[in-house]
Formats: structure tokens, C-alpha cells, sequence
């Protein structure tokens, strides 16, 4: 009885860390969206704990408020665990015109023609050539 209200007690407290990791998420992706990124970047906090995804957002806050060499390095961390074809044609963009402020054309190039094989809206795929040429 002790060994089975153990286990019960160790899947109760994974459920509810998972619970609040997703919360997390939320509340984060509900920051990002409504366009609070001074309210994400200001935020202290190890980035290295943190999941890809929620990385790709913080460093997306950064760019949006010009912090590019934060942004930078936070991409950087989230690509290194994350596939770059699993990664939203924005984030894609957005890392790829870093890549290029970091003379790194080859990197750019990359990531702008995955961005461009996944948006379907003509004013990114233009913009998206225009970044190919000038990679």
C-alpha cells in the first residue's frame, strides 16, 4: 500500500510539473502575441533551462526590440536543439537576417529557403527572394 501511494505520489507531482510547464508556455506565447516583448525580455532568467521553443520567443522578443546581439545568441541556443525545418517560417526569417548581420550568408541562405518552402503568402515568399539574392 505504502510502495502504490508512492508511485501515485511521484505520477501526481509529473503531472503537475507538466501542467505547469505547459502553463508556462502559454502564458509566454500569449505575451509574445499580444506583443509584450519588452514585458519578456525584461525578464531575468537562465535561458539555458529553458525549452527550444520557448527560447525561439524570447529571442524573437529581443529582435523585435532591436537587442540583436541577445537575439542572436538565443537563436543560436534554440537551434542548436532544435531542427530547423521544425522551426515557423517567422522565427526562420527572423534568425536568418541575423545570420546575415553576423557575416554568416551560408547560414542565412538556409534558413531563408526553408522559411520560403513554408510560406504559402506571396508578400513573405517576395520578401523571402529578396533576402535569397542578397544572401
Amino acid at each position: 500500500m505504502v510502495y502504490r501511494l508512492g508511485i501515485s505520489a511521484l505520477s501526481l507531482v509529473a503531472f503537475l510539473s507538466i501542467l505547469l510547464a505547459q502553463s508556462a508556455t502559454r502564458q509566454l506565447e500569449r505575451l509574445y502575441y499580444k506583443g509584450e516583448y519588452e514585458a519578456l525580455a525584461k525578464e531575468e532568467m537562465d535561458y539555458s533551462r529553458l525549452t527550444p521553443k520557448a527560447l525561439l520567443y524570447y529571442a524573437s522578443a529581443h529582435y523585435h526590440l532591436l537587442e540583436w546581439d541577445r537575439a542572436y545568441t538565443l537563436y543560436e541556443q534554440a537551434f542548436q536543439k532544435l531542427s530547423p525545418e521544425k522551426v515557423e517560417h517567422p522565427f526562420l526569417t527572423e534568425y536568418g537576417r541575423l545570420c546575415l548581420e553576423q557575416e554568416n550568408p551560408k547560414r542565412a541562405l538556409e534558413l531563408f529557403n526553408l522559411a520560403l518552402q513554408q510560406t504559402t503568402y506571396p508578400d513573405s515568399q517576395a520578401l523571402l527572394s529578396r533576402y535569397i539574392a542578397y544572401a
